[in-house]
């Protein structure tokens, strides 16, 4: 961890969350399912409770925009580590 002292700046003090909920997959074989929600208007213990009330303890990761249009990564991880495989056979006449 490389920790380095920094001047005060200017707070954007509405920042927008994040969730992704991951869903196991109904049967072997096939993929995890994800959905992302956003949440405005609250702090960031807010958003934990809510992602652990809501993910029924499946996997969830969190991000955060605020200033930029970009989100940032905060916790979690995609639940299949392994990553997404799809296997598409083509076929020529």
């Amino acid at each position: 961890m490389k920790v380095e002292y920094v001047q005060p700046v200017a707070v954007q003090d509405d920042p927008i969350f994040r969730v992704r909920l991951w869903t196991p997959p109904a049967r072997d074989g096939f993929a995890w399912s994800v959905d992302d929600w956003e949440l405005t208007e609250c702090d960031l213990d807010d958003v934990l409770d809510w992602a652990r009330q809501h993910s029924e303890g499946n996997p969830f990761e969190l991000y955060v925009r605020a200033g930029s249009p970009d989100f940032y990564h905060l916790r979690g991880r995609p639940a299949d580590g392994g990553g997404t495989q799809e296997t598409i056979i083509l076929h020529t006449d």
